[in-house]
């Protein structure tokens, strides 16, 4: 009886031992997110027509999160400067040159960008600004220098 019983238990725990392993392997939220994440990446590589290796490929040619981070951190910096020039020349008693400041940014801006599909939106708001004022009339007027 004793040589049946040990079989019959091992059997049985490895048996719950395999259902266990289904149970939190395959059941749990992570791998469930991990699915949704491989059949959203399928049907994004079928859209785009890519092999698996040409997707890895053009990832590599994506920045990196840290990289956007820096390039985003230099654009506040450039505003922040630009807002402190600003306010120390109107703390200066001097207005005119904050809006002669602020009309070359904006010129220089429109100028760039003016075809530019990426920046249609912030054009057609400096267009649409340009209608109601003639000073930013003027500037994007102007001829780049």
């Amino acid at each position: 009886m004793s040589r049946i019983i040990l079989p019959i238990t091992i059997i049985v725990a490895v048996g719950i031992a395999f259902a266990a392993g289904w149970y939190f392997g395959y059941t749990r939220p992570t791998l469930q997110n991990q699915k949704k994440i491989l059949k959203e990446y399928a049907v994004a590589r079928d859209v785009i027509g890519y092999t698996d290796a040409e997707m890895t490929q053009a990832a590599k040619t994506f920045p990196k999160p840290k990289d956007v981070l820096a390039s985003m951190a230099r654009e506040d910096q450039t505003l922040v400067a630009v807002a402190i020039g600003s306010v120390r020349q109107f703390d200066k008693g001097d207005p005119e040159a904050v809006k002669r400041q602020l009309l070359h940014i904006l010129g220089s801006y429109y100028r760039v960008h003016q075809t530019d599909d990426l920046y249609r939106d912030v054009i057609a708001q400096i267009e649409k600004a340009a209608l109601e004022s003639p000073s930013i009339a003027a500037e994007i007027a102007r001829k780049n220098e």
